[in-house]
């Protein structure tokens, strides 16, 4: 039917208020699931691998690097949060 191509179209002739939208929806979100630890958790994981990911799109569809040291921080920083997690006295949740 088109429709992913209509979608295409609309949000790249309208990028500033799609982007405008996204930061709305994703406040909105976490206002009402304030409460929800978990959900809280989830949408900062994913927000977080996607920020891994525009990096090495940026890196490896736009540039044609072929550079892993963002990945290299990104795992990095996962194996030190979770050793401060499990051996220190700070808050799990």
């Amino acid at each position: 039917m088109g429709l992913i191509e209509k979608a295409r179209a609309s949000i790249g002739a309208n990028q500033k208020t799609f982007d405008v939208a996204a930061v709305i929806g994703v406040l909105a979100a976490a206002t009402w699931l304030h409460e929800e630890h978990f959900a809280i958790l989830m949408m900062t994981t994913a927000m977080l691998l996607m920020v891994a990911a525009l990096g090495l799109t940026v890196q490896f569809g736009f540039a044609g690097v072929v550079n892993f040291a963002g990945v290299a921080f990104l795992g990095i920083g996962c194996y030190t949060a979770a050793v401060v997690t499990k051996y220190t006295s700070l808050p799990r949740h």
